[in-house]
């Protein structure tokens, strides 16, 4: 698999080069859907079934709003496409460490591109997201980061300035952030994410076989009698009402068992340099798998993605292939 085909750094090119076009189209494609002005320029594109599965569905959406709407792009809704740019992130950082020339500029450009795309998500575990990505880029100290803080601090300041108006969502944000704060035991939307922790245990006590077997995949799709009115907001409520509680606890715990995974990489790979070397090893490629597995948590925490859109559970996959190779020299820039 992957692992096999990435014995060394620049073996990674194709993904990281993959990862800073994604992150340019799937961001160009967020903005100009969301904006009134613009919707229209990609509106023919979401209207292809072969593109958009959800086609007709989908152009209706984009054609009923006048006033601004959350972000969308190929590859999914708004919180699925934003937890990608969040997670391919911190691959264009390393690829503009790695280059020259126009790889460098887009991979730039890409660092610049990915929190706008975030931002018109309008969505609060994306924002969460971004966040831990841009603690991330500080503390393992990526290339990029004073820019990243830069881009947030100006397009926070931005955001302020003009206030809420028709082509933005902000109001969303307010009356959300406010409902979350005040009492979000009394708002139904906010009670749900505490419920999907909590009925799946009160469910399992009337039907013993959810322990090990749920309804299955296709069954979510109809709300059937078992998860009909349950809140699901969340990958364990998800998964338990279609594989069961075990698989559910499983996948909850990926996010956690990735990191894990990447940290025992990082150390091995230190502790090898050192004992060949005598000098401690800069891991970047490690620091910034780390980093892509960060959005991962509020994104299964507080939505059901990774169970409705197999995009997002795939890049998931892929870091678990990328956290295994032995690269045979440090990550730098190509001699």
């Amino acid at each position: 698999g992957v692992a096999a085909l990435v014995r060394e750094p620049f073996n990674l090119m194709p993904v990281l080069k993959a990862a800073t076009l994604g992150i340019l189209l799937t961001s160009a494609l967020m903005v100009l859907s969301s904006l009134p002005a613009t919707r229209g320029v990609v509106a023919d594109l979401f209207s292809h079934p072969m593109l958009e599965p959800a086609a007709l569905r989908t152009q209706q959406h984009l054609a009923d709003t006048d006033g601004g709407i959350r972000g969308r792009s190929l590859i999914g809704v708004s919180i699925v496409s934003a937890t990608v740019l969040n997670v391919a992130l911190p691959f264009a950082a390393l690829l503009a460490g790695m280059v020259r020339g126009l790889w460098r500029l887009l991979a730039t450009l890409a660092i610049l591109a990915a929190p706008l795309g975030v931002t018109v998500s309008y969505s609060r575990s994306a924002y969460l997201g971004l966040l831990l990505v841009v603690a991330g880029f500080v503390v393992m100290g990526l290339y990029g980061r004073r820019m990243l803080l830069g881009v947030l601090a100006l397009g926070i300041v931005a955001l302020a300035a003009v206030g809420p108006t028709d082509a933005l969502l902000l109001s969303r944000l307010e009356t959300r952030i406010t409902a979350m704060v005040q009492n979000p035991l009394a708002n139904e939307r906010e009670h749900e994410r505490l419920l999907a922790y909590v009925e799946p245990f009160q469910h399992v006590m009337h039907h013993p076989r959810f322990l090990l077997l749920g309804e299955g995949s296709v069954a979510q799709r109809f709300g059937t009698a078992h998860q009909s009115q349950k809140a699901t907001h969340a990958v364990f409520a998800k998964a338990y009402y279609g594989f069961g509680l075990v698989a559910a606890v499983l996948f909850a715990a990926l996010p956690i068992l990735l990191l894990a995974r990447i940290r025992r990489l990082r150390l091995r790979l230190q502790r090898e340099e050192f004992a060949r070397s005598g000098r401690p090893r800069s891991e970047p490629f490690t620091g910034a798998l780390m980093v892509a597995a960060l959005p991962f948590i509020p994104y299964f925490l507080f939505d059901h993605g990774a169970i409705s859109a197999p995009a997002s559970l795939m890049l998931l996959a892929l870091l678990f292939a990328l956290s295994a190779p032995r690269l045979q020299q440090p990550m730098g820039r190509r001699p």
